[in-house]
């Protein structure tokens, strides 16, 4: 990781500190608000080149919340992608 990219997610946390959450979807789930939060500023430094992925989604809240960012803000199509073992259960 760059210096460049450490300095794009520590202003991700600060904006995070000052705005808290982009998008509340009022689910309820495990995640806190500030992780949330967090996810989807980072989510923003993607570019469309790239995409989401998430690993040991539970129940969907982080991933959705993630989402949702980009598809209100950016609207762009950005891949997400979550992976999770099922037979966890």
């Amino acid at each position: 990781m760059s210096w460049q990219s450490i300095q794009q997610v520590k202003a991700a946390i600060d904006k995070v500190i000052s705005d808290g959450l982009i998008h509340d979807l009022k689910l309820n789930g495990a995640t806190g608000g500030n992780v949330l939060a967090v996810l989807q500023h980072s989510e923003m430094l993607l570019d469309d080149s790239e995409c989401y992925l998430e690993i040991g989604v539970f129940r969907g809240l982080s991933l959705l919340c993630t989402a949702a960012v980009r598809k209100d803000i950016h609207y762009m199509h950005l891949p997400f992608y979550n992976m999770n073992n099922q037979s966890r259960q």
